[in-house]
């Protein structure tokens, strides 16, 4: 099957998604598909990779970005077209944010009271902001395309804030590598990663990977820390990103706790700090499916997130991790205080690690094959391009596979 994936960004090092897309090309390439990946940014390397690269022009404009995607697609003649983002043109499609109005709420509530007025302004005013919002009601309402939510979460905000039909959404929960990610990393990198951070056995070592959709959590965050460490609770905190944190740095001056938080940039290997933490914290307001904790449970670690990760729908609340109904500083001092019991952290380990296991990356690609394959027999070997007409509706127009 010729299969051609959409995406912004290609390569093991570009992000959670070009890392998962680099993956699932060559698992793909592996049982003999015919493999296309356009994208406008390619990682250094990634030629070794079996695939046919079709590099498109940079453009700060998304319309414009997904117009050249969708010429370029139109050239490929693929079976089936997987976009991830990129563009309206497609067989399958997965938004890398979700849905879009769930994430732009989220936001606002991240946001203070005060604030709120001119944040909805200055997107009103932004035409970027205005063209990914178009760009995104193309992908998911003026499509007929499969959409592949990441969560039972996503799929029932595509149902209620787009309206988006029962029999066109299929969830497709994202796996891992149950073998990359293992708890044997803990005993070969744990005690010399812990030197390295300068934390000794006792302390209760927290990792979080810093995205955007934790941005709003952080006051809570280290409000907690704060009241942890007036307990004489021996606790740390590592913030793993792969950009500079200048904003979060300074919140923690503020709040007097940046003695116990370690902020490291530039972060493109994830495993030494699996290896040396003693749990995950994933605070976030919104985020499709945080795959960071799959990753963290195979190697052995419970989570703290909360009911707004997708990821939270395979968790069982205070046996493999904590799912916070609500993000508050109190919950979090529990929840962190509770690490403290070497048994009980041993056990939440064991069953975290029980339940990445359920969910290898392997299983994932076998459900996407199955939609392609459903979309390539539905649709008797051809291809529908979503070409958007000068009212910005689309219309379905066939060509041969």
């Amino acid at each position: 099957m010729k299969i051609a994936l959409a995406l912004r960004s290609f390569g093991p090092h570009r992000g959670d998604l070009g890392a998962f897309t680099f993956e699932l090309a060559r698992r793909l390439v592996s049982v003999k598909n015919d493999v296309h990946v356009v994208a406008e940014d390619f990682s250094v390397g990634d030629v070794e990779l079996p695939v046919v690269a079709h590099r498109i022009r940079a453009t700060r404009s998304p319309l414009r970005r997904a117009a050249a995607a969708e010429a370029e697609l139109d050239s490929i003649g693929a079976d089936v077209v997987h976009d991830l983002g990129l563009t309206w043109c497609a067989d399958v499609h997965t938004s890398p944010v979700g849905s879009p109005t769930r994430m732009w709420n989220s936001q606002l509530t991240g946001t203070p009271w005060w604030r709120r007025p001119f944040k909805r302004l200055g997107s009103r005013l932004n035409p970027r902001f205005g063209q990914r919002a178009e760009l995104a009601r193309r992908q998911l309402e003026d499509s007929d395309a499969i959409i592949v939510a990441e969560s039972e979460m996503v799929a029932n905000d595509y149902r209620s804030l787009h309206g988006i039909a029962e029999d066109r959404i299929r969830v497709v929960h994202t796996g891992i590598d149950i073998k990359k990610f293992s708890p044997h990393v803990r005993k070969l990198r744990r005690e010399t990663t812990r030197r390295k951070l300068g934390i000794d056995g006792k302390t209760i070592l927290l990792l979080s990977l810093m995205e955007e959709s934790q941005q709003g959590t952080w006051k809570t965050t280290f409000r907690a820390l704060r009241r942890l460490v007036a307990k004489q609770v021996p606790v740390a905190l590592v913030l793993a990103t792969s950009e500079g944190m200048g904003p979060v740095e300074r919140l923690a001056d503020r709040f007097n706790v940046a003695k116990h938080v370690q902020i490291i940039d530039k972060v493109s290997d994830r495993i030494p700090f699996y290896a040396a933490a003693d749990a995950l914290l994933a605070p976030t307001l919104y985020s499709p499916f945080g795959a960071a904790v799959l990753e963290a449970a195979a190697c052995g670690l419970p989570c703290i997130t909360t009911q707004q990760n997708g990821v939270s729908e395979l968790l069982t609340d205070g046996t493999d991790g904590y799912v916070l109904e609500r993000f508050s500083a109190v919950d979090l001092v529990e929840r962190i205080k509770s690490l403290g019991d070497s048994s009980r952290l041993e056990r939440m380990g064991r069953a975290a690690r029980r339940t990445a296991m359920a969910h290898p990356f392997d299983r994932s690609v076998a459900r996407l094959l199955q939609i392609y394959e459903e979309v390539a027999e539905t649709r008797g070997g051809k291809h529908i391009l979503a070409i958007p007409n000068r009212s910005g509706r689309t219309s379905p127009a066939r060509r041969a596979a």
